[in-house]
């Protein structure tokens, strides 16, 4: 059985890493982890936040043609005041994380969207 926070694996994908991160969803920050792997990006939220209504998200590396760090705004419980880790998909959406080093966690997943980590 797999724990609240660990993620399944298709066949062939590869994980990454393994972030600490708070998702913002619904203009609210969720502690959890975000997983980068060779074909998607996971957020899964930890038991607490799962209670107070954060829940899983995926967001497939092929939908995702832009990632960068958003400036700091002065949203509290959006956690705006600190550099986000901002995923922009295809259709448009976008989705905030807070990560240690943004600059760095965008680097990787710009890596593992082009391919370019070791397997």
């Amino acid at each position: 059985m797999l724990a609240s926070e660990d993620v399944e694996l298709l066949p062939g994908e590869v994980l990454f890493a393994r972030l600490p991160a708070n998702g913002v969803q619904g203009g609210r920050a969720f502690g959890g982890r975000l997983h980068v792997t060779s074909r998607r990006l996971v957020f899964v939220p930890v038991s607490a936040s799962q209670a107070r209504g954060g829940s899983r998200s995926e967001i497939p590396l092929g939908e995702v043609p832009a990632v960068d760090v958003a400036p700091r705004g002065l949203g509290v419980s959006d956690a705006s005041m600190r550099r986000r880790l901002r995923v922009t998909t295809r259709s448009g959406d976008v989705r905030y994380f807070v990560v240690w080093r943004p600059r760095k966690a965008a680097a990787l997943i710009e890596r593992a969207r082009s391919g370019t980590l070791p397997s």
